[in-house]
């Protein structure tokens, strides 16, 4: 019997994965959208000599309010940033 490489997938879970994660409208599309852009975000500061940290397991209702976030809108991550003192 030949070696099987890769996994057997369930197309019906397949579909339902991208269209909650890749496909625009999909539930969770907008989080994707907001990590691609602050990898971005973090690269950039790299190549201009800045450091940055993503912050994870935070409040997102204590972070809204002292943010001073609208209740229509969310935080969906937190970047600290600078440059380091030499």
């Amino acid at each position: 019997m030949s070696p099987v490489f890769g996994a057997k997938t369930d197309d019906k879970r397949i579909e339902g994965l991208l269209d909650n994660y890749v496909r625009p409208g999909g539930e969770h599309y907008p989080e994707l959208q907001l990590y691609l852009v602050a990898g971005y975000f973090s690269a950039t500061l790299e190549a201009q000599g800045a450091t940055g940290c993503w912050i994870r397991g935070f409040d997102r209702d204590i972070a809204k309010k002292e943010l001073n976030v609208s209740e229509h809108e969310t935080v969906g991550l937190l970047l600290a940033a600078g440059f380091e003192k030499v």
